[in-house]
């Protein structure tokens, strides 16, 4: 049946801007982890692709025995978008728990890989990839110190560039406003 609306299409999400959806979801976020009794630690990040489409990361402390408890309220309360089949080992995200039907969203966790101690530092790592790895400096380019995680040409010391690539700037966010925020307990 052509022309038929479904309630994904009327979600109201979908009137509102990326920063007030953003903010509605983690609102709605933090109030089920709070109902639970689970601390609400999260720090979340917006930023634009190479085809120039907005999305936004957020990482938080969830135990992985409420994974599918969040995996559901997530597809069918929050984004109404069922949990769909798991993706080709090519396309997770590494340690991916759970993804939509339409790959809209994807959840992963951290990955049991002997490095615990690395767990936090490569969230974070993830999560700041949009910072840039060189920052304009009195006419010249020099390497951003702040970002803890460069690739070696930019004075950092992973191999790889993977987290150099430019990405993540979103036009009238000079001053972060709408780009980035933190949960009130890790301020």
């Amino acid at each position: 049946m052509q022309g038929l609306l479904t309630y994904h299409d009327l979600h109201p999400l979908r009137a509102m801007k990326e920063p007030e959806a953003i903010r509605h979801l983690v609102e709605c976020i933090r109030k089920w982890l709070y109902r639970r009794k689970l601390p609400a630690y999260y720090l979340w990040v917006r930023e634009m692709s190479e085809a120039g489409n907005q999305h936004w990361h957020l990482g938080l402390h969830l135990p992985k025995p409420k994974r599918k408890a969040f995996s559901s309220y997530l597809a069918n309360d929050l984004l109404i978008e069922p949990v769909g089949t798991p993706r080709p080992t090519s396309k997770q995200t590494r340690g991916e728990f759970a993804c939509s039907q339409l790959e809209n969203w994807h959840l992963a966790g951290e990955v049991p890989d002997g490095k615990p101690h690395f767990t936090g530092y490569w969230i974070a790592a993830y999560l700041g990839k949009g910072e840039p790895s060189q920052l304009l400096f009195r006419g010249k380019l020099v390497n951003n110190k702040i970002k803890p995680v460069r690739g070696r040409e930019f004075g950092g010391t992973v191999k790889d560039g993977r987290y150099d690539e430019p990405q993540g700037n979103i036009v009238g966010t000079t001053t972060r406003k709408g780009r980035v925020d933190i949960a009130r307990p890790l301020k």
